[in-house]
């Protein structure tokens, strides 16, 4: 985490998730239908995750300002970069948050 004045933070994020496949998984077309529960869904698969980003928070704003007894504590912009194992998956994810205070 990077303080960068009063007012802003920069911050990396990193998450790992590993999977171990249902019971009931089975490759496409490797299966039986005589078995009582089977799936080809790929979400049930074994596999590991990884999502990787960098976010920024931008801290009282408007926390001065009084809307319907609130004030804006801080504003989060984040973006993660997510990938997993199966299927060659991959997604890119922005988002953004806002913190109230009760005045």
């Amino acid at each position: 985490m990077a303080k960068i004045g009063i007012n802003y933070t920069l911050y990396p994020m990193y998450r790992y998730y590993t999977q171990s496949k249902a019971d009931y998984f089975g490759k496409y077309n490797n299966i039986l239908s005589t078995q009582e529960f089977y799936t080809s869904d790929y979400d049930l698969d074994d596999y590991d995750a990884h999502q990787y980003g960098l976010g920024f928070k931008f801290y009282d704003p408007l926390n001065k300002l009084n809307i319907g007894g609130f004030g804006l504590k801080s504003i989060d912009i984040e973006y993660n970069y997510y990938e997993r194992t199966t299927q060659n998956f991959s997604a890119h994810i922005t988002s953004v948050g806002f913190s109230f205070i009760a005045h």
